[in-house]
C-alpha cells in the first residue's frame, strides 16, 4: 500500500476515535472532585494529577514544573 492509499482509512479511524472519546467524556455517571488553588491552575484527567501539579506550584515551581509533576 502506498502512503496515499493509507490516508483515507487513517483519517476515518482518527475521526471515529475522536467521536468515541467525545461520547465517553459526556457520561454523567462519573464523579471527579474539583481541586482548587488560590494562585494557579492545573488541569488533569484525575484529581491526583491536578493535586500533584498544584503542590508543585505551591512549593514555588513554575508552569513547566507543575506540568512535569502532573505527568
Amino acid at each position: 500500500m502506498t502512503p496515499q492509499s493509507l490516508r483515507q482509512p487513517v483519517s476515518l479511524a482518527l475521526i471515529v476515535s475522536l467521536v468515541i472519546l467525545a461520547v465517553a467524556q459526556t457520561r454523567s455517571d462519573t464523579f471527579r472532585p474539583t481541586v482548587r488553588g488560590v494562585r494557579g491552575v492545573v488541569a488533569g484527567g484525575h484529581p491526583l494529577v491536578a493535586e500533584a501539579g498544584l503542590r508543585m506550584l505551591h512549593r514555588g515551581g513554575n508552569a513547566v514544573d507543575a506540568g512535569v509533576a502532573a505527568v
